[in-house]
C-alpha cells in the first residue's frame, strides 16, 4: 500500500490541519530568512567598517605632499 505524502490531504490529516502545517513551515522559513537577512546585514556593516579603518590608517601612513 503507497503511504500518502506529508504534503497530500489524507482522510487522517483533513484541511485544516494541512493549512496549520503549511503556516508552520511558512512561518520557520520566514525566520531563517530574516536570520540570513540579518548576518549578511552584519557582514557588510563590518566589511564597510574595516574599509573605513583601513582607509583612515593608510591616509595617516602615507601622508599626501
Amino acid at each position: 500500500m503507497v503511504e500518502p505524502s506529508a504534503t497530500m490531504s489524507s482522510p487522517e490529516t483533513g484541511a485544516p490541519e494541512q493549512a496549520a502545517r503549511l503556516r508552520e513551515d511558512l512561518r520557520a522559513m520566514e525566520q531563517n530568512l530574516l536570520a540570513a537577512l540579518r548576518r549578511r546585514t552584519i557582514f557588510l556593516i563590518g566589511a564597510i567598517s574595516l574599509i573605513v579603518v583601513v582607509d583612515a590608517l593608510l591616509g595617516r601612513l602615507v601622508q599626501p605632499g
